[in-house]
Parts: structure tokens; sequence; C-alpha cells
């Protein structure tokens, strides 16, 4: 995983000062890891993911792409409007969207 750890970084040219600032690692422990003198947490891993945009599959086993797919804004705002729902409307609007989705496959 070391080497993708680099691969990443460099990928978005940033220093690894710069990419531990927004993670808030201190440098040394960060650099540890792309040498590989220490493990990665799951938690670091999951954060690096979160931060950056980047496929957990492909950071731990190399499979896959090394970003995640970015939504559109309007996908975006779906998922809030649904999050504020409460469960009862969650549940209306699912199968209201299931009911629209086979009206679109039958055309």
């Amino acid at each position: 995983m070391k080497e993708r750890l680099k691969e990443l970084r460099k990928e978005l040219g940033l220093s690894q000062r710069v990419f531990c600032q927004a993670l808030g690692l201190n440098q040394t422990t960060y650099a540890s890891f792309e040498t590989g003198e220490r493990q990665i947490k799951e938690a670091y891993i999951k954060l690096i993911c979160k931060v950056y945009n980047v496929n957990e599959e492909w950071l731990t086993t190399g499979t896959g792409k090394m970003f995640l797919p970015k939504f559109a804004s309007s996908t975006i705002e779906l998922l809030e409007i649904y999050d504020a729902l409460i469960p009862p409307l969650q549940d209306y609007l699912l199968q209201q969207i299931r009911e629209l989705k086979k009206l679109q496959d039958r055309l």
C-alpha cells in the first residue's frame, strides 16, 4: 500500500506536508506509512478516502480506479432532500422513484 499512497499523493500534486495537513496527521507519521515503517490503520485509510474521494478498494488492494466518481450536483441535492425527510416520506419517495423507473423502462 505504501506505493499507492505515494502514487495518490503525487497524482494530487501534493507534498507530504500539504497532504497531511488536510488529514490532521503529523508528517512524520504519514512519512512512515509511505516508507512502510509503520502499517497504516484502517481509520487513516478511511479518512484518506473520504478527504480525497479515493476508492478504498484501490488504496488497500490496488484493484479498481484510484478515485471514486463524483456525483452531479442534482444527485447531491436529491440525497440531501431524501436525508431531510422523515422515514415514512423516505419510503414514499423511494416507491415513487421505483414507479418512475418502471414507467421509463416501458417507454
